[in-house]
């Protein structure tokens, strides 16, 4: 062979072995990467170790850890004494104690000088004292002479009188209250149906009549002067009615009970006494 055709041979040689060493080294890669171990051809083809690369830039802090668990407690001498500090400002006044018990009794002081000042006014009288004993019995006296007494007119009037049967009357007609259930005085006459006054003074006067069918109408008159009237509009029906009066009358003067008018008027009473005339002196003038 040429010297010329030996060297291409030995140029596709080499190019080819180059392929192969290309193609197994890249097989080899893959297959580190996949597994984490060394290939084949680190025992067939590791070249020697490489210069050391340049330190790598410092990785960022990483997250705090958890508190750690508490130590045991440490042991040691005091330290020395502190030097003293300054005084403090005085404190608020407290509040008041309790009051004690009294102290004993002091020695008594000396008598005190006489004071000067006028007299004073005299004193009201003290209480009426007890009742002497009686005294002897004087002389009889000379005989006084003769004088003539006026009788002490009585100092009480009052009368009550009442009817135990109905009555009927015209106007002016006097209402007699024939029964007398008091009559201290003798002012009442029951046969006339009048009161006479014989103490001149104020006093008091009440009437009570009954009504049925009548309708009841009266007047109390002093002398000529009416007092009041009394008067009931219910018919067909028991009705009671009373009134009262003080009057001041002067002796000789004369009060009674009469109907008011000629309308047929009336008035009821029993043996329960419905009807009745009151009179009594209430003060002498």
């Amino acid at each position: 062979m040429s010297r010329m055709t030996l060297m291409v041979s030995g140029r596709l040689a080499g190019m080819l072995l180059l392929v192969l060493l290309w193609s197994s080294s890249g097989h080899c890669v893959a297959l580190e990467e996949q597994t984490g171990t060394s290939s084949c051809c680190d025992a067939y083809f590791q070249g020697p170790a490489g210069t050391p690369g340049v330190p790598g830039i410092p990785g960022n802090p990483g997250v705090q850890g958890s508190i750690g668990v508490k130590g045991e407690p440490g042991f040691g001498l005091p330290g020395p004494k502190g030097e003293t500090g300054d005084q403090g400002r005085q404190g608020d006044q407290g509040k008041p104690g309790e009051v004690g018990p009294p102290g004993k009794m002091g020695p008594a002081g000396r008598t005190g000088d006489k004071g000067e000042g006028q007299k004073g006014d005299q004193g009201e009288p003290g209480l009426e004292g007890p009742q002497g004993p009686p005294g002897e019995r004087g002389q009889k006296g000379q005989p006084g002479e003769a004088t003539l007494v006026t009788p002490t007119p009585p100092s009480v009037f009052a009368f009550s009188a009442y009817r135990t049967t109905g009555l009927t009357g015209s106007e002016g007609d006097v209402i007699i209250f024939d029964n007398i259930m008091t009559n201290v005085g003798d002012g009442y006459d029951s046969q006339s149906g009048v009161f006479t006054c014989s103490v001149p003074g104020v006093y008091s006067f009440t009437i009570s009549v009954n009504n049925n069918a009548n309708r009841a109408y009266v007047r109390l008159v002093k002398n000529v002067e009416l007092i009041f009237s009394l008067y009931n509009s219910q018919t067909g029906a028991f009705h009671q009615s009373s009134n009262s009066a003080a009057v001041s009358l002067a002796t000789g003067d004369r009060v009674w009970l009469q109907f008011g008018d000629d309308s047929n008027r009336g008035i009821y009473s029993n043996n329960n006494r419905y009807c009745y005339f009151t009179g009594f002196l209430i003060h002498a003038m």
